[in-house]
């Protein structure tokens, strides 16, 4: 197959400048079909819940866990020679 055959537009991307345009799609977006109440997603408990298990686990799991930009690009370059 040619690739530049199978090539889509390029499409811009813009936000929506009508703010009572821009709200109806994010309303839209939130409603259900079914249910004529916002879905709000996480919900409270949700967060809670997260929030509750992050705290339990100990500190030294999240330094393992945690990276900077520099270590970050280390990895990388060391992963990249490599290959």
């Amino acid at each position: 197959m040619n690739p530049k055959a199978m090539r889509r537009k390029k499409v811009t991307l813009a936000g929506i400048s009508n703010d009572n345009v821009r709200r109806a799609n994010l309303k839209k977006r939130r409603l259900r079909p079914d249910e004529s109440e916002l879905m709000i997603w996480p919900s409270h408990d949700e967060v809670q819940q997260m929030l509750d298990e992050y705290r339990k686990t100990p500190k030294l799991d999240h330094l393992k866990k945690m990276v900077n930009k520099e270590t970050y690009l280390k990895k990388r370059i060391t992963k990249s020679k490599e290959q």
